[in-house]
């Protein structure tokens, strides 16, 4: 799957869901405070420069990896 986020966009749940995000999983991270996330119009939106972190981070922890390690 490829799926490119404009760091400078902001998305919606719907939004990403099309794109082949898990919205359980939006939700949970979110519930975490492992994912930013900003309330607009009572729904929450995600900027691409925070699901990229976001997404990096779970890569590095999937792969055994610290976050923030390269």
């Amino acid at each position: 799957m490829v799926l490119r986020l404009d760091p400078e966009a902001y998305y919606d749940e719907r939004t990403l869901r099309i794109m082949g995000l898990d919205g359980d999983g939006l939700e949970a991270a979110r519930e975490a405070k492992e994912l930013r996330c900003k309330e607009v119009g009572g729904q929450p939106v995600y900027k691409g420069a925070w699901l990229i972190a976001w997404l990096d981070r779970s890569e590095a922890e999937a792969a055994g990896g610290k976050v923030g390690a390269r």
